[in-house]
């Protein structure tokens, strides 16, 4: 029997790009450009009839959202801090272990940049 031609279905993390953390409800990502602070947005998309949620890099508060000043790890990891509101009304609330997150840089300037998380 042939077992090379089958793919294992059980990957580990790649901790070099963006994943989740469920025990603590953060985002470990490697991939935003660093700034000095983030925040958390959502945008309605009417094609999927839901939210469409981004993060928002800057170097200093731009407008009156709520701007959280970001917290790099020691190992050079991005730390997101998920709110229970947006955890619980994602699908990351179905998430049985730690799962990789794709994210997508939208848009950007020598102030802020804005990334699209597939949440």
């Amino acid at each position: 029997m042939n077992l090379n031609s089958y793919g294992d279905a059980l990957t580990t993390i790649d901790r070099t790009k963006t994943w989740i953390n469920l025990k603590y409800k953060v985002i470990f990502s490697r991939e935003v450009k660093y700034r000095a602070y983030y925040n958390l947005s959502k945008r309605y998309n009417k094609a999927t009839n839901s939210n469409d949620y981004f993060l928002i890099v800057a170097d200093y508060p731009i407008d009156e959202r709520k701007w959280v000043n970001k917290t790099v790890d020691d190992y050079g990891r991005f730390k997101i801090f998920v709110p229970d509101n947006i955890f619980e009304s994602t699908i990351l609330s179905s998430f049985e272990k730690d799962t990789n997150i794709n994210i997508e840089h939208k848009e950007g300037d020598d102030v802020c940049d804005v990334y699209y998380l597939d949440i």
